[in-house]
């Protein structure tokens, strides 16, 4: 019972903050993406449980930091989420819409890749863990 319900409070939370994945892209974008694949907007076409999945992971894995690092773009970041242990596969927007909502600050929303204030250390990590579990899978 306490599961469902601190799903339920983090799922309010996020709704809640669903304004902020808006109309966050300049209209150039939509050229450039005629089909809304890099659109934030698509974070609200996951289901409730995977919106609460993929924000989960993001607080969980991702720390803030003062200033942007730009090793890391939203599109390495959604790869090192699907390839997570409770990953799944999410579009370019997804991922970025899931930045917005837990307040991640953005460097260049005219760009299609986001760069976000995130701690290097947070992705190295990322780095790490993936190298490892690849390195387990395969038999020398």
């Amino acid at each position: 019972m306490e599961l469902q319900d601190n799903y339920t409070r983090l799922y309010r939370w996020i709704k809640q903050r669903h304004h902020l994945v808006k109309n966050k892209l300049p209209p150039t974008i939509g050229v450039l993406d005629p089909d809304g694949y890099d659109d934030p907007i698509r974070f609200l076409d996951l289901s409730p449980l995977e919106q609460v999945v993929l924000v989960t992971w993001v607080l969980n894995t991702l720390a803030p930091s003062k200033g942007i690092n730009y090793a890391d773009d939203s599109y390495s970041l959604k790869h090192y989420f699907s390839d997570s242990g409770c990953g799944f596969y999410i579009m370019n927007g997804m991922f970025k819409g899931a930045m917005l909502v837990t307040g991640f600050k953005v460097a260049d929303k005219q760009s299609k890749n986001w760069c976000f204030n995130i701690k290097p250390s947070s992705t190295t990590n990322l780095y790490r863990t993936k190298a490892n579990i690849i390195d387990k899978k395969i038999k020398y």
